[in-house]
């Protein structure tokens, strides 16, 4: 798998036309193609930039007052 200027190309198929919205940081992992029913093709593209994800937010479980206004 390899995003060159433009296109998208993947083994035993030829290179793909692709508007790239963002530029590519990090290691390509893996490539989604899927296909619409009007006949489009979309690539979902997933980059491992080697940044922590961030904690997830701990839930509060007790709830002290609440002013609806």
């Amino acid at each position: 798998m390899k995003v060159l200027d433009g296109a998208v190309r993947i083994p035993k198929i030829p290179a793909i036309e692709a508007q790239l919205h963002r530029e590519i940081t990090g290691t390509l992992k893996s490539i989604t193609i899927t296909r619409s029913a009007t006949g489009k093709y979309y690539a979902a593209l997933l980059c491992d930039d080697g940044i922590e994800a961030p904690e997830k937010p701990t839930l509060v479980s007790t709830i002290t007052g609440l002013d609806m206004g």
